[in-house]
């Protein structure tokens, strides 16, 4: 685990410490003004930002320090781009800082990261240089913090792309053109939903009794021309007609709908169980000019999953999902943002398989 190292002489601060990241990284992280808010003022609001890594330069931050606002200003006198900085400082209102003093900052590469040395010099009172060190070690581990969480992100969406990568590159299935319902009761081979595209993406839901499935499909039917612009997209369950005619109109579903109802397809994609039980999930199939139709990768859904954002955004809150469940109606009112209150029926809401 990094620690950092700080010292303190008669005019000047010193205080070091591995950042995780490259020294491109953490440079541009310490001289962007979108991530100069998050570590310059420890989590308090940031009045404005003004900083651009650029010899010659002004520059100007604003802070927010125990309810008192002031302005740290200064102009910048060197850059060497992911080595060095160094900039006059000055903050205003302080009769500590009477005059510019001097911040100069080295990064460099180092095993497991960046070691970033920041120098404050021409500190001329007790207070100061006490005040700076405590500063900037809150300033160094919390940066050290945020290239922490960027970097574990990027770690997270590379590993997607592979993962993605190595769905495609699974041997791909032969699929039966299989005769469906439409929500009206006509029959529709899966070969027409193709349209006229040579892709599809086919969503297995649980149907009606599932609230999970039902919460995923509200999410598809505010996206689901965008994909479609892409690929087709339909959905498949085993309600009957008359279940997803019914069902669709109350939610205000507009996604093509088809029946798998008496037919073998879900479970020949690998989507419902020996017993008759669904799973929900998607496969996305390919027809060839022959008419031979392919599923050429597939995927799961549960909670926390890539393709329903309320988990994502449940993440960011203080407790995280905290024991959240779907339902199919809500009781808190929320009329003002244009939707009608609910009832709660958690007692009722069915557990989902997934």
């Amino acid at each position: 685990m990094s620690r950092t190292r700080s010292s303190a002489s008669e005019s000047s601060v010193e205080v070091s410490r591995v950042i995780s990241g490259t020294p491109e990284s953490v440079f541009k992280a310490w001289t962007e003004p979108r991530t100069i808010r998050r570590w310059f003022t420890s989590g308090n609001a940031m009045p404005h930002c003004d900083f651009v890594a650029q010899e010659g330069r002004a520059y100007s931050l604003g802070f927010i320090d125990h309810g008192r606002t002031g302005t740290v200003t200064g102009t910048v006198l060197e850059v060497v781009a992911n080595q060095r900085l160094k900039y006059t400082w000055t903050v205003s209102g302080d009769p500590d800082e009477a005059k510019d003093s001097i911040v100069t900052v080295d990064f460099r590469a180092v095993p497991g990261g960046t070691e970033v040395s920041v120098r404050h010099e021409r500190l001329t009172t007790a207070r100061a240089r006490k005040d700076t060190l405590g500063g900037w070690t809150e300033i160094v581990e919390l940066l050290d913090q945020m290239s922490q969480v960027e970097g574990l992100e990027e770690q997270i969406r590379e590993s997607k792309r592979k993962l993605a990568a190595m769905r495609r590159d699974l041997p791909h299935m032969r699929v039966a053109d299989t005769q469906l319902l439409r929500p009206d009761g006509t029959p529709a081979m899966l070969s027409q939903l193709f349209g006229d595209s040579d892709e599809l993406i086919l969503i297995h839901n649980m149907g009606k009794s599932c609230a999970y499935c039902t919460l995923w499909a509200d999410g598809f039917n505010g996206v689901w021309r965008h994909m479609n612009d892409r690929a087709p997209l339909a959905l498949i369950s085993p309600d009957a007609p008359q279940v997803q005619r019914e069902f669709a109109a109350s939610r205000g579903w507009t996604f093509p709908m088809f029946s798998t109802h008496g037919t073998e397809l879900a479970r020949q994609l690998g989507f419902e169980s020996e017993s008759g039980d669904p799973w929900p999930g998607a496969s996305t199939l390919r027809q060839d000019a022959d008419g031979t139709i392919w599923r050429t990768a597939q995927t799961h859904f549960g909670p926390g999953d890539d393709y329903c954002a309320v988990w994502h955004f449940f993440d960011l809150l203080d407790r995280g999902a905290n024991g959240w469940r779907a339902k199919y109606q809500y009781p808190r009112d929320l009329v003002g943002v244009g939707v009608s209150r609910g009832t709660d029926n958690d007692a009722d809401t069915p557990r989902c398989k997934c």
